[in-house]
């Protein structure tokens, strides 16, 4: 079994979910260290004709002393200036019509923890792409098992980038030995951070997916990568978007 594990992210990039797509279990973690200024609460999308700008999602209390978990929306009037900020940049993007209603329904989710709803829209961009991977966000089970992480990597003000390292790979051996996974599959950025013979020692085959080089058409001259998962599909449309969710290779 091909198992993932992410961070609940806001309106995440296509790579994120050529990753979904590529496991059988993908599992949005939430009992970690909420990270200020990550992409949980912030993404991308095309000003018209011009370059790339952020857009929020509005949280009380962003401190990394909290687990993701206790994280809370302010309000619902974020979403309004969202929509504004989709309409006025993409109003005349060939599949707006086809595409704008069902994100204006996904952007209306309704509840005030930032883990729930980032979930709750990936899961629902998910299933309107036709990705069938089990996609999981409660993670009570795993409760104990942070527990006896943090009694053997009690964290410090200083904590020396090793020991940081040790409990992350502790965590998703342990929790892919629970879920009886045999593949491991990482964003193509923790090839830098992980160790596959390390993996392999505990009947892990870890794998690093990286996006094959893409483009489609967008309102500005210059083509730009990564954006928001909201870009990609006012662009290209709900099939233009599937036929790119293979373009990918694990190394």
């Amino acid at each position: 079994m091909k198992l993932a594990i992410m961070q609940a992210y806001f309106f995440p990039y296509l790579g994120y979910f050529q990753l979904i797509n590529a496991v059988d279990k993908f599992l949005l973690y939430e009992n970690i260290s909420f990270r200020k200024e990550s992409w949980m609460t912030r993404n991308r999308i095309l000003a018209a004709k011009s370059k790339p700008f952020y857009i929020r999602l509005c949280v009380k209390s962003k401190s990394s002393n909290k687990k993701i978990s206790e994280i809370k929306i302010v309000d619902q009037k974020w979403k309004l200036s969202l929509l504004k900020n989709i309409h006025h940049n993409y109003k005349f993007c060939e599949y707006y019509h086809e595409v704008m209603p069902l994100l204006e329904k996904i952007i209306h989710t309704e509840t005030d923890s930032l883990h729930t709803y980032n979930s709750k829209t990936i899961c629902m961009l998910a299933e309107l792409l036709g990705i069938t991977t089990i996609i999981e966000y409660s993670n009570t089970r795993y409760l104990n098992l942070e527990k006896e992480l943090h009694l053997k990597y009690p964290k410090q003000k200083t904590e020396e980038p090793l020991q940081t390292m040790e409990r992350k790979t502790e965590r998703i051996i342990s929790i892919a030995r629970q879920e009886k996974a045999d593949v491991f599959i990482n964003a193509i950025g923790g090839s830098f951070l992980y160790s596959k013979p390390e993996f392999t020692e505990n009947n892990l085959n870890l794998f690093f997916i990286s996006t094959k080089d893409y483009k489609y058409q967008q309102s500005s001259r210059d083509f730009f990568q990564d954006l928001s998962i909201i870009d990609v599909l006012l662009n290209c449309g709900i099939e233009g978007t599937k036929e790119l969710l293979n373009q990918f290779e694990l190394v």
